[in-house]
């Protein structure tokens, strides 16, 4: 952390392409606990997708692979097919 790099060992949750809710989304897979935690942590340019803050509560996502930053310490792996 100390350095700013993303972590090796992260979660890694597979997803469909398309639309995709964040605040539901990390809600339902417990990395913050509620959706206006989310809403919050939005607002507040604290969610990063591939090292860029979200604006929006909902994102488009094309098959890849993503990494979101939630705050400081928390990182998840999105694989999109």
């Amino acid at each position: 952390f100390s350095k700013r790099e993303i972590p090796k060992e992260i979660p890694t949750i597979n997803v469909q392409a398309g639309k995709l809710w964040l605040q539901g989304f990390l809600r339902d897979h417990g990395f913050v606990k509620s959706s206006s935690e989310a809403r919050r942590l939005i607002a507040q340019k604290a969610i990063d997708l591939n090292q860029k803050p979200l604006k929006q509560e909902e994102i488009e996502l094309s098959p890849g692979e993503y990494v979101i930053k939630i705050g400081k310490k928390r990182f998840v792996k999105l694989i999109v097919s």
